[in-house]
């Protein structure tokens, strides 16, 4: 094999492996930072969210950080490259399951230390642990 061959090659290499790093790889790395978030602050929140008559101010902390992660969760997954492919390879959950996941985010900080709503947001607490695999 020629070195023309050799250099071709290893250019071709290195150009693939720095697109698969920059568009799956870290993607991938900064998705699954999130989802260790939503975890932590979940279990954090989980007092305010199931329950009501709360102070205000732990409310208010809570709804802010359920709406912070619902954005940061789908910004995080839409900048993967090939999101769909790998999905299909069961990688990442599929789009509608990082849908419902933010929307029951979303649900959780407009319900937070609402009377009435606790057994509500005990289960939206659950869907978004099991649509995005995370333990309790």
């Amino acid at each position: 094999m020629s070195s023309e061959w050799v250099l071709a090659i290893g250019i071709f290499v290195s150009v693939v492996a720095y697109f698969l790093k920059n568009l799956v790889l870290q993607p991938m790395l900064e998705y699954r930072a999130v989802k260790g978030r939503i975890q932590n602050q979940l279990k954090y929140h989980a007092n305010v969210l199931t329950n009501s008559g709360l102070p205000d101010e732990m409310a208010r902390e809570a709804r802010t950080a359920m709406r912070q992660l619902s954005c940061d969760l789908e910004e995080r997954y839409h900048a993967i490259g090939l999101r769909d492919h790998l999905s299909r390879l069961r990688l990442l959950p599929s789009r509608k399951a990082i849908s419902e996941a933010g929307s029951s985010l979303i649900y959780l900080s407009n319900a937070a230390n609402t009377i009435g709503r606790e057994s509500e947001n005990d289960e939206a607490i659950g869907k978004v642990r099991q649509t995005l695999g995370i333990l309790a």
